[in-house]
């Protein structure tokens, strides 16, 4: 399963990050709110989440590359996107028990990864970074994890643009069905703290 980061912005000679294993840790779990999601002709609004990486490397004006996930639909069914993606991370399978209760994923903040990055080509010919896969970080190489640089680097412009046009397009939506009100079926995001695992 690749994780596509958004293509930047930027001129078209824009280096992206560089191929290969590297070293990370979780700098943002981003909440999308809710997200209008078709599938088999049926619509319906489904919560987001996406999480944000800084591996150390800098792009050529010296800003920190921000590696981006793909958008998973937060929800720990068993074939769920996100509950594999977190699987691979913490290198271990959840089980049925786990899963019951809700996960605190603001705890991946801080928590280190190794990254497989892949490049890919866009539709308007512009390369990028991709995540090709992500696994637990091996004991012996964990202090080589770069830590989270003070200030935190700040969530990029186009997160925060994507979570604002899904606002507007789930406002748009219930009111188009009439429904007048949402609950967030996320959880609380309490844990029971027994798992030695951060996650």
């Amino acid at each position: 399963m690749v994780l596509n980061t958004i293509p930047s912005s930027e001129g078209g000679d824009f280096k992206p990050h560089p191929k290969g294993p590297v070293l990370a840790r979780c700098v943002h779990v981003i909440d999308l709110g809710e997200r209008v999601s078709e599938w088999q002709g049926l619509t319906s609004l489904k919560p987001g989440i996406q999480f944000i990486f800084y591996t150390g490397v800098k792009k050529e004006n010296g800003e920190p590359f921000l590696l981006t996930s793909r958008e998973f639909t937060n929800s720990m069914g068993d074939k769920a996107n996100l509950r594999r993606f977190l699987e691979q991370w913490r290198g271990a399978a959840y089980t049925a028990e786990q899963v019951k209760k809700p996960i605190d994923l603001a705890r991946l903040v801080g928590q280190p990864c190794q990254l497989t990055i892949d490049h890919g080509t866009s539709k308007k010919g512009r390369l990028y970074a991709t995540i090709a896969a992500i696994s637990p970080v091996l004991p012996q190489v964990l202090e080589q994890v770069p830590a989270i640089p003070q200030p935190v680097p700040a969530i990029p412009q186009y997160v925060l643009d994507r979570v604002a046009q899904y606002a507007v397009e789930a406002a748009e939506y219930r009111e188009r069905i009439g429904m007048n009100d949402t609950t967030n079926q996320a959880g609380d995001g309490t844990t029971d703290g027994d798992d030695d695992l951060p996650f």
